[in-house]
């Protein structure tokens, strides 16, 4: 059976404009991502100028800055005054020449703590220091002496100074104990001229003798302020929580802990002020039993 030819199809005059449009709108969308990519390119370059020129700006300035800073320091900022405040037991010269600091020393880059420390290393008698500038020229050094009022016996017998801040002062023979507090119920070790008290502890109890530590400082300075020193013979510290002391040779003061203790020496001396001065015996400051002392005498 023949088949039929099939006529080929002929393009019609409108086909052909169609595609015709098809190409030009494809070549129309290829040039405008040309042309956009190119101004993106552009732009990222003009951003990256402009970055440049800012961060180079910035970066002058920030030479600049430091330049006027290093020449400041360099220039300004010398030291042409030292004052000292707080001296008495050492001569403003003593603590000068232990200080370190000359004329002429810049003063924005002087290290206060090796100042603080090169005082207090040879000068045994001064609890603490405080350095300040006060610009443009001027140190200031403010001393806290530390007046030694209590002894304490170490391990091997001996006998030492300290201050009320637990700094040991220096070694005395036994003879001169009568005229400083004694420091009880702790067991010491071989103390370093200067430094601070160490407590001798068992393993696993480092935490009582950093407690007992501890309470005696706040018990030496609660007394120090209440103005109680030259009044106390001995202070007993066998434990953080059970502090005790003797008034003169009149009264043991049972204190119990730390809590509250500038009232309670304040309440021992109105106990005192209202006895005969030939009463003796012991007073309960613990507080158990309220904010009241008890009086127990002497028979």
């Amino acid at each position: 059976m023949e088949q039929k030819k099939q006529k080929p199809v002929q393009r019609t005059e409108q086909s052909v404009r169609a595609a015709q449009r098809r190409q030009q709108i494809r070549a129309e969308n290829a040039r405008l991502r040309r042309l956009r990519e190119k101004q993106k390119r552009q732009a990222k370059r003009r951003t990256v100028k402009r970055i440049n020129k800012g961060l180079l700006k910035r970066l002058i300035i920030m030479v600049g800055v430091v330049a006027a800073v290093i020449l400041s320091m360099v220039i300004f900022f010398r030291v042409q005054h030292i004052e000292i405040r707080g001296a008495h037991y050492y001569s403003e010269a003593e603590i000068l020449q232990a200080c370190g600091v000359a004329t002429g020393d810049n003063l924005l880059t002087l290290s206060r703590g090796r100042i603080s420390g090169s005082i207090m290393a040879p000068l045994k008698y001064i609890d603490s220091v405080k350095v300040t500038r006060q610009l443009p020229d001027t140190l200031i050094i403010s001393v806290v002496e530390g007046e030694p009022k209590y002894a304490v016996q170490d391990s091997r017998g001996d006998h030492y100074l300290i201050s009320a801040q637990a700094k040991v002062i220096e070694q005395i023979p036994p003879l001169e104990l009568g005229e400083y507090t004694l420091v009880d119920g702790l067991k010491i070790r071989t103390p370093e001229i200067g430094a601070e008290l160490q407590i001798q502890t068992a393993a696993g109890e480092e935490s009582k003798a950093k407690g007992q530590l501890s309470a005696l400082k706040t018990l030496l300075t609660a007394i120090e302020e209440a103005e109680l020193g030259r009044a106390i013979a001995s202070v007993q510290i066998p434990s953080s929580y059970n502090l005790s002391l003797w008034y003169e040779d009149r009264f043991l003061v049972e204190l119990g802990n730390t809590n509250r203790l500038d009232y309670k020496l304040e309440y021992l001396k109105e106990v005192v002020n209202r006895q005969e001065a030939y009463v003796t015996g012991t007073v309960d400051l613990t507080l158990r039993d309220g904010d009241k002392a008890i009086l127990l005498r002497d028979e």
